[in-house]
């Protein structure tokens, strides 16, 4: 990187003398008239774009390094068992965490019988755009058997993204968090919380969804998925962060609450908002959420709010928000299909 910093910065040095001519030339009322004057001046004007604007020119706090080994598992839900496309054999797959202005690198071995990249979901890609994940636009798919490294730097962003696979189903069930924390020294414009966990809403297809694509996006799922698993502990008196993130493949908003519990909303998309404390949530597909919570529920057992179907679609998720140390107290977390089911306790 310091050899392509001096080589910018030497060339733009060089040229300076000419640089100067030109303005001059034209400050006379001079032509340009040649293309190749015309293409010069332009090099040198993204050049020094490049001096001014280019990540490189400061080097990262740290360097991240993790693998993500591509390949089929076997997930049985709902009765049912697939071979699914997993990453290092997870669904949801692992959450990252790096540092705001932390380099990751990001190794992508592809060993599923399909062509695969990763975009990384809300990142800005400050002149590392060609890693952007954006199939057959930023860059070429990884190729069976093949490996590829994802080396980008996180500037200027704290909060909650993701990142999944973005060529055909194989988003459905390759997707992950991408948590990024205070830069060191730092703190949350919050209260700091107790602990923190993801929740990712996500979607589950009884018939396989390989069959299903030819093509296209699958339409009818089967259940909504919250991470992976059905009991979340939180201890009395404490104050969690949940990075909440729909990882929908269709485009369904998601209604998601906690019973008998409020949410402070702190953050959405990575930028800190005016915190404001509701009970239930509408996330769009792909958008995430930052939101506290006080396990502060007293009673015996807390049920979750039925849902009503008023659509073709009728179907939600429900996890429970157990309480250490006393198995009868627990609260639900349920994630439904926004406007075409409500809760009764809501209305519509």
């Amino acid at each position: 990187m310091v050899a392509i910093e001096e080589g910018l910065v030497g060339r733009a040095s060089d040229t300076g003398g000419d640089m100067s001519e030109a303005i001059g030339d034209h400050a006379e009322g001079r032509k340009i008239s040649t293309m190749e004057d015309l293409s010069s001046m332009v090099k040198l004007a993204s050049l020094l774009c490049l001096i001014f604007i280019s990540p490189w020119t400061a080097s990262a706090d740290l360097t991240m390094f993790t693998v993500f080994q591509i390949g089929k598992q076997s997930m049985t839900r709902l009765r049912n068992t697939h071979t699914i496309v997993t990453v290092n054999g997870q669904y949801p797959g692992p959450t990252i965490y790096v540092n705001e202005g932390d380099n990751l690198i990001v190794q992508v071995e592809n060993n599923e019988p399909y062509n695969v990249t990763i975009p990384w979901h809300g990142v800005k890609q400050l002149i590392s755009h060609w890693v952007d994940g954006a199939a057959y636009i930023t860059e070429w798919p990884i190729n069976v058997r093949s490996i590829f490294d994802y080396n980008f730097t996180i500037t200027g962003q704290v909060g909650t993204l993701w990142w999944h696979a973005d060529i055909s189903y194989e988003r459905a069930t390759v997707h992950g968090a991408l948590v990024i924390l205070p830069r060191a020294g730092n703190d949350y414009p919050f209260p700091k919380p107790d602990a923190e966990f993801p929740i990712i809403l996500g979607e589950w297809w009884n018939a396989n969804v390989e069959d299903m694509v030819a093509g296209s996006i699958p339409s009818d799922l089967d259940a909504y998925t919250i991470n992976d698993t059905t009991r979340i502990w939180v201890e009395r008196g404490k104050t969690y962060l949940l990075r909440i993130i729909n990882a929908a493949m269709i485009n369904h908003s998601s209604v998601f609450k906690i019973a008998q519990h409020n949410m402070t909303v702190v953050a959405v998309d990575v930028v800190y908002t005016k915190p404001y404390t509701t009970d239930m949530l509408v996330i769009q597909p792909g958008s995430t959420m930052d939101v506290l919570i006080t396990a502060n529920y007293i009673g015996t057992r807390v049920l979750n709010s039925q849902a009503v179907g008023t659509g073709s679609f009728n179907t939600s998720a429900t996890t429970i928000l157990q309480y250490e140390g006393n198995s009868s107290e627990s609260s639900f977390l349920q994630q439904s299909q926004a406007f075409s089911l409500v809760f009764n306790s809501v209305g519509n």
